[in-house]
């Protein structure tokens, strides 16, 4: 999936122009090579469109616009922006301890999920055997 600021920068310029591979990366900045993968990996997830266009003499232009699910992409992002973690020092303790536990498990070979999974079991047949002593 996309890692990359740059590429959400990349996808909101294009959402209001519809620049050149060189106008990107004269208002963005970046490396060449990178904006590059980084367009092709958006063009991948169909988040942007490249269309190649001729005027006169020379190599076409590879004109960049962002697809409506880039724009919805775009909008879904702003909105988890607004979303704001609400921790404390306590929750902050619990995942330290937890991933701790986790990595833990992993140095002993046993994978996490399937522990979980296992302790999830236990716990619903405890919680079945005590409704089924209440209903007797």
């Amino acid at each position: 999936m996309l890692s990359s600021d740059q590429a959400i920068r990349i996808l909101q310029y294009c959402e209001q122009n519809t620049p050149s591979v060189s106008e990107i990366l004269a208002e963005l900045g970046g490396r060449y090579e990178t904006t590059i993968g980084l367009i092709k990996e958006l063009s991948a997830w169909k988040l942007v469109k490249v269309t190649r266009e001729k005027k006169g003499v020379g190599r076409p232009k590879n004109l960049i616009q962002t697809t409506p699910l880039g724009k919805q992409f775009i909008e879904q992002h702003n909105r988890l922006l607004g979303i704001r973690l609400r921790s404390n020092d306590n929750d902050i303790r619990r995942a330290l301890k937890q991933a701790a536990e986790t990595q833990r498990l992993l140095e002993l070979g046993i994978d996490p999920y399937v522990r979980f999974q296992e302790v999830n079991e236990i716990v619903r047949n405890i919680a079945n055997t005590s409704q089924i002593g209440k209903h007797s």
